[in-house]
């Protein structure tokens, strides 16, 4: 794991300028920071991120029993 150290309006890249990272707010115990990345890469929050994973493992999981002609 890298860990730095930024100060309110600085910024991190991730690769050359792909992703851009940018402590917006910070408060007495939350940090508010905005994340630039092209569209086609999905954003997330952690949670939502392992939501969606989970979701996705249910539905390859569901047996379809319907019969066809």
């Amino acid at each position: 794991m890298l860990v730095l150290t930024r100060k309110q309006s600085q910024s991190i890249v991730i690769g050359e300028r792909v992703i851009e990272i940018k402590v917006l707010q910070i408060d007495s115990n939350s940090v508010r920071l905005g994340i630039v990345a092209d569209r086609t890469w999905p954003v997330d929050r952690l949670e939502v991120y392992q939501a969606r994973k989970r979701a996705e493992i249910l539905d390859d999981n569901v047996v379809d029993f319907s019969i066809s002609e």
